[in-house]
């Protein structure tokens, strides 16, 4: 039956914390987890970062540039550092030392994993397997096992990123984007065992703040959502956002704006049937806990005719802003049930 698939946000591996990459808890067996006969002794990692002019070796903190944003992600075990054919990407190979220190012989899989910071601007994975390899190790036997993996295996959906040449359409509203950090690269039997670490710094810059005025985003385009669901803008094509099925309210956060210059907002809204809550817009500093204050209102359009053709029947709804907030902030959209949304745009103030 179709209900047993349960909720779309049920399949929110982030919001759920579910999968070895978000879970908070200790697991039975972990991911990656198996037996031996034998015990195999984990003694260090290192990293050795390899470009197109030089090769280095870290046995501390190893520094790498951060990539530029991109629409392609190199798939896993991508060791030639190039990931999307370009050939211009950042290499780390990782060393490994493993001893078999048990009397039989051992075929150990070792597992290398990036722990990302967990206060960066875009939530990352907790952990995230980077590189595995099957080793087969002798009684007594030592080895020092080298992996690879490309440095954008680290990246992120940036929402706010801009790709320059990449079309203008709802699909491309974003990029990948690695976040500067102190990543930990670590190794081990599995998630849970990793019994030796080293860092990796990545240098970059971080995300700059957007001029609003004049500009708009596609509302799935957010940072951050609660109790919302993607689902089509039109019949055809397009991203919205509405209520999830069962909630009463959601809301969508776009982080890092500048309002210099806003006059008001406008929102593209729509309506299957008839909702007597406005829909909400807050602010707060960027990057900060402090409670949202009021920026502007925007009543719910009234529905042309209660049929399925009207969640389609969007509409441009004006907002006049009650505050006027200086310096970076982040917005926040609060949606009614029954309301759907697919776009926030920033109208400029006339100039005096």
């Amino acid at each position: 039956h179709a209900d047993d698939a349960g909720s779309l946000l049920d399949y929110d591996v982030q919001a759920q914390q579910a999968t070895y990459r978000y879970a908070t808890t200790e697991p039975a067996f972990a991911f990656g987890h198996g037996l031996t006969y034998t015990t195999v002794e984990y003694d260090s990692v290192t990293i050795d970062t390899s470009t197109s002019t030089s090769t280095s070796t870290c046995t501390s903190t190893c520094t790498v540039a951060a990539p530029p944003p991109t629409h392609r992600h190199p798939a896993f075990g991508d060791g030639d550092g190039t990931g999307d054919g370009t050939g211009d990407g950042t290499r780390l190979a990782v060393t490994v030392a493993v001893r078999n220190t048990g009397a039989r012989r051992a075929d150990e899989l070792v597992q290398v994993y990036a722990l990302a910071p967990q206060d960066l601007p875009l939530p990352p994975p907790r952990r995230l397997l980077v590189a595995c390899a099957r080793v087969p190790l002798e009684p007594g036997e030592r080895r020092e096992v080298r992996l690879s993996f490309d440095v954008r295996r680290l990246a992120v959906w940036d929402p706010a990123a801009r790709l320059e040449g990449a079309p203008d359409d709802w699909v491309h509203a974003g990029a990948l984007r690695v976040q500067p950090g102190e990543y930990v690269i670590a190794a081990g039997r599995s998630a849970a065992d990793l019994p030796v670490r080293t860092v990796l710094g990545v240098e970059g810059p971080a995300a700059p703040v957007r001029a609003a005025a004049g500009t708009a985003v596609p509302a799935h385009a957010a940072h951050a959502t609660s109790g919302l669901v993607p689902t089509d803008r039109t019949r055809e094509s397009g991203a919205a956002l509405e209520v999830a099925p069962g909630g009463s309210q959601g809301w969508a956060r776009y982080d890092g704006l500048d309002l210099a210059g806003v006059g008001a907002l406008v929102l593209t809204l729509a309506c299957g049937l008839p909702v007597h809550r406005p829909v909400g817009v807050s602010w707060r500093a960027a990057g900060s806990d402090d409670a949202w204050r009021p920026l502007a209102e925007a009543p719910a359009p009234t529905p042309g005719a209660a049929s399925p053709a009207s969640r389609y029947d969007w509409r441009d709804v004006r907002a006049e802003l009650v505050a006027r907030p200086e310096g970076p902030v982040d917005l926040r959209v609060d949606l009614p049930l029954g309301v759907r949304l697919a776009e926030v745009a920033w109208v400029a103030a006339p100039q005096a």
